[in-house]
């Protein structure tokens, strides 16, 4: 895939499978679409601790699937934030976005988008083993389970509030942040009602 010549090879191995490294291809590219934005309106509106956190995010993520350009793009422009180097930031962060935006475009080009499973549809039990399936993984850092539980989570056509609660942790996983994402977890299984159709905590 010509996307591949973008990204470090290494990250394509260690998820196991090609699909695997795929999945997180997706969700790589359905969140970074949003950090665009995010960072946008960070740097018009001059609120320099929410930019240092858009980017610190950013940079995990490109990490996480290879994509060395952005990320080290995206940490100097957070060391640059740290030090208050704001010429710095308004001098580079065209570049980063521009990179960015070009990362996102070859994902799109060469990774189909992610549909839903309509044929599992919203199963409360199957669902529920899945979360469970990824509680675990996370506490044993296993990546060979961690993908593709989240990847089966994201595949269930379910109420938007639980998609947009599994989309939070999957954006957790994606920046290192495991703790929150488990947190996250734990909260979806003890509030979100699912297979009683009564909704539930909001998270």
């Amino acid at each position: 895939m010509r996307v591949l010549h973008v990204l470090r090879m290494g990250n394509y191995v260690k998820y196991g499978k090609p699909e695997h490294y795929y999945d997180t291809l997706v969700t790589f590219h359905e969140d970074a679409s949003e950090r665009i934005g995010m960072i946008r309106k960070s740097l018009e509106s001059g609120n320099l601790a929410l930019y240092i956190t858009y980017v610190h995010a950013l940079k995990s993520a490109a990490a996480n699937i290879g994509a060395d350009g952005v990320s080290k793009a995206a940490h100097e422009l957070e060391a640059a934030g740290q030090r208050d180097d704001l010429d710095f930031i308004k001098a580079n962060s065209g570049n980063l976005l521009a990179l960015l935006e070009r990362l996102i475009k070859n994902i799109g080009a060469a990774v189909p988008p992610r549909r839903s499973n309509s044929s599992a549809g919203f199963a409360g039990e199957q669902f529920k083993s899945e979360l469970v399936r990824l509680r675990n993984a996370i506490e044993k850092m296993d990546a060979g389970e961690i993908n593709p539980a989240l990847d089966t989570l994201l595949r269930f056509d379910c109420p938007d509030e639980v998609r947009a609660a599994v989309k939070k942790i999957s954006r957790n996983i994606l920046t290192g942040d495991y703790d929150e994402a488990a947190a996250l977890i734990d909260l979806l299984q003890d509030g979100n009602g699912i297979g009683n159709g009564n909704g539930g905590k909001q998270i």
